[in-house]
């Protein structure tokens, strides 16, 4: 999670220790949906921070975790039933790149290649193997309804 890393700050060889020990205190306390914890921890590493501009955005970074309590607490109250997809992002990504102002143009029959392309190369997979294994894909078909 960036904010934790934000409010913890950047290591360097005197503190790594230090910086690791307060990261495990914060996501313990997200675990344990534990938001005062989590604002006793952040005040004791602002306590210790001297430069007002880096206090402001640790300050800034703790509101940000303090108003998105409902999504930290949903992720770690039902991680085993959360099953992460990507796709739905990577489609949004898709239009918004072909409905940009300056869009790219659709061919109607290279529209489905081109789309899953992008899609594996968004997942970081590698094209060059599919292309190889291509004959080993598996085409998706159009389930049927039951008729009842």
């Amino acid at each position: 999670m960036k904010a934790v890393n934000g409010i913890v700050g950047k290591e360097s060889k005197e503190n790594r220790k230090e910086k690791a020990e307060y990261k495990k205190r914060i996501y313990r306390s997200f675990y344990a949906l534990n938001f005062e914890k989590t604002k006793e921890i952040v005040y004791e590493i602002l306590a210790e921070e001297m430069d007002a501009t880096v206090r402001t955005r640790k300050e800034k970074l703790l509101r940000y975790i303090l108003n998105n309590k409902a999504g930290i607490t949903n992720l770690y109250k039902y991680q085993k039933e959360l099953h992460g997809c990507r796709t739905e992002g990577h489609i949004s990504h898709l239009y918004s790149a072909r409905l940009s102002s300056r869009p790219l143009g659709w061919k109607v029959i290279n529209v489905n290649n081109v789309s899953k392309l992008r899609l594996i190369k968004a997942d970081n997979r590698e094209i060059k193997e599919i292309v190889h294994n291509k004959r080993k894909v598996i085409e998706f078909k159009e389930i049927e309804k039951n008729k009842t």
